[in-house]
């Protein structure tokens, strides 16, 4: 399906190098000349070659643009996985079944008691990704490892990460407990539905599908009638089927996209009713690299750049 995005002409230590460089100077939070600096070096580190920001083409030079041009404090308000809740409902107007019902919310793990919690239930922080913990057994639980767990976590500044620059402004860092759903656990049946925004309009559905232990999943790529694209690389044919509630995540996305250039609304679907998941600014740190390069100018001709927003 074209030219996969790949490394050319770096090796390995050097793009080792650079990653770590860049990386540290984002986490230093230094002047934003360096901040661009440390956008343009990733971007090399994953492509092998520099973006063009000044005039951007690619999916990935875009998204790059708009982290660092549009710093529009809406992205940090869904972000925060706590915050965006008022934003679905509130904002929005979308109806409160959409999402996962919590028990509460706490400054700190030493906030919950534990014996008030059913058997199952899913723990999150909201200002970051992959700060979660799924327990699905009560009294296996190891509250120790859970406490010096949550902590690192608390404590951790997602901005630094990467180019992921408008969670820098979450706060205060919340622990959410919520519901344990089965579809969203940490298991090899979960199936995430990821629908692409562009300018206010949903254009297609990366599933994520079929976790290892590691919890890597297989990719998968439908059009809007369900229409399997071939978008990610090495992508095979899947007998996926299509979601029940799929018209009402179109529907929902539709809603939650507008005013945002880009956007990538997450869904699950748990007996024929979508659950939103999260909505994402920067996927895979601005760098989608499982798109081929082909893909990703098609989805730049796509994505329209706004004015720049509160760049100084």
């Amino acid at each position: 399906m074209g030219e996969k995005c790949k490394f050319f002409k770096i090796d390995f230590w050097k793009r080792k190098y650079l990653r770590i460089l860049a990386i540290l100077i984002s986490q230093k939070k230094a002047d934003e000349i360096s901040l661009l600096w440390s956008f343009e070096q990733l971007y090399k580190c994953e492509y092998g070659q520099n973006p063009n920001l000044r005039h951007p083409k690619n999916l990935s030079e875009k998204l790059l643009w708009l982290s660092y041009y549009w710093r529009n404090p809406m992205k940090t308000v869904c972000a925060d996985k706590l915050r965006c809740r008022e934003f679905v409902t509130e904002q929005r107007g979308l109806p409160q079944n959409l999402l996962v019902p919590i028990y509460g919310s706490y400054n700190d793990i030493e906030e919950i008691d534990f014996n008030r919690l059913p058997q199952r239930f899913f723990l999150q922080c909201n200002h970051g990704c992959g700060f979660n913990y799924a327990v699905k057994d009560k009294s296996q639980l190891d509250i120790i490892f859970l406490k010096k767990q949550f902590d690192v976590w608390m404590k951790s500044d997602y901005c630094g990460n990467l180019t992921e620059i408008h969670y820098k402004g979450i706060a205060p860092h919340k622990i959410i407990c919520a519901e344990y759903l089965p579809a969203i656990g940490n298991d090899s049946s979960v199936i995430d539905y990821k629908l692409h925004c562009f300018n206010g309009e949903p254009y297609f559905v990366l599933v994520c599908y079929d976790r290892d232990e590691k919890g890597r999943a297989k990719l998968a790529t439908f059009s809007l009638q369900w229409e399997q694209a071939f978008y990610t690389n090495n992508e095979k044919e899947s007998n996926l089927m299509m979601p029940k509630s799929l018209k009402k995540m179109i529907e929902y996305s539709r809603t939650l996209s507008q005013g945002f250039p880009f956007v990538r609304v997450d869904f699950y679907d748990i007996d024929g009713s979508p659950y939103l998941g999260e909505m994402t600014f920067t996927p895979a740190g601005n760098l989608p690299s499982y798109f081929s390069m082909d893909i990703q100018n098609r989805f730049g001709q796509i994505l329209k750049l706004p004015s720049k927003y509160n760049v100084d």
